[in-house]
């Protein structure tokens, strides 16, 4: 993004967000499975280091990607909006906040939650 100084110099304004946290197969997480019309799309999950995603099913085609694609989205927003503050992400209140608020409203909902390593949460998704 450019912006014009009051002499009329263009300077660049750069943001660069912090460094999300990483998880490996071993790694503990809390998830929930996301369904759309009774049908899974995948898995909503957190770990304790603030790491957070979305692991789409194998067989929920397009629609499942639509759905990864918002998800990804919210959690991106998640982070930036708690970096703005000046407060750290917190992944396991992420998946409480949105469980409370979708809970049994319209074609989606949430399974759960569970825990697991993450290397479990992904085969099983991938199986779905």
């Amino acid at each position: 993004m450019q912006r014009e100084a009051e002499e009329g110099v263009l300077f660049d304004v750069q943001y660069r967000p912090p460094v999300r946290p990483k998880v490996d197969d071993a790694t503990s997480v809390r998830y929930v499975i996301v369904h759309t019309d009774g049908e899974a799309m995948g898995a909503l999950w957190g770990a304790e280091n603030g790491a957070a995603g979305f692991i789409q099913t194998s067989t929920s085609g397009d629609l499942g990607e639509a759905v990864a694609d918002r998800w990804r989205d919210r959690i991106l927003d998640a982070y930036l909006h708690a970096d703005k503050t000046g407060k750290a992400f917190d992944a396991h209140q992420f998946i409480n906040n949105w469980s409370d608020r979708i809970s049994g409203i319209g074609s989606v909902s949430l399974e759960g939650p569970y825990e697991d390593v993450y290397g479990t949460v992904k085969r099983l998704v991938a199986a779905r």
